[in-house]
């Protein structure tokens, strides 16, 4: 099996038994147990076991969303419900992959380090959610004052507010109470100077 194949499907077992079990009731072992390989491939794939791996799922997920966008629909986005019906897949693309947004939150919440990890592997790859959500973002939006650190502080405080109705199971509301809500706050933030 080439390094390429151990390595992606390393990835593919864990996402199952990340999403049947839940992240904290699996180890680095099982994971290379139910992959047929040993624990010392998948370290040398991934150094820090799980938490490498479940740092290169959520960005798997991220380049899924992208490759599923509706482009054909991106000039409508400024119509209120082309965009909150955006946000609405958003929402249950991340309620399809819950246990794996707990883990994520449950490491960021006990491990410094990982946030650190997780910045810097982002950087080593091409963010392409990153530049993706910033070019949508401008194109609307042309006048924002320093894009970069727009975005990257408007899409941090939305990732938090999924993330917490999504592992709550609707803490602000139904979907569409939430959605409602986040559409008004992203359109004031984009257009307020």
């Amino acid at each position: 099996m080439s390094q390429i194949d151990s390595k992606e499907k390393i990835i593919r077992v864990a996402k199952i038994l990340i999403v049947e079990k839940g992240y904290n009731a699996i180890t680095t072992r099982k994971i290379a147990e139910k992959a047929k390989m040993s624990v010392g491939t998948l370290y040398y794939h991934f150094p820090n076991g799980k938490l490498s791996i479940l740092n290169e799922i959520i960005l798997s997920y991220g380049d899924e969303f992208i490759e599923n966008f509706d482009f054909s629909k991106i000039g409508e986005l400024l119509d209120p419900e082309v965009g909150k019906s955006y946000l609405l897949k958003f929402i249950e693309q991340h309620r399809k992959f819950a246990p794996l947004i707990k883990g994520f939150e449950i490491e960021l919440l006990t491990n410094k380090k990982v946030l650190k990890d997780f910045t810097n592997l982002m950087k080593c790859k091409e963010d392409r959610f990153k530049i993706f959500f910033r070019d949508i973002i401008l194109k609307f939006y042309p006048n924002i004052k320093d894009p970069e650190k727009t975005f990257s502080i408007v899409g941090r405080i939305f990732n938090n507010l999924i993330h917490t109705h999504v592992i709550f199971e609707n803490f602000y509301g139904t979907d569409e109470d939430f959605v409602e809500i986040l559409y008004k706050m992203l359109h004031g933030l984009l257009t307020s100077d």
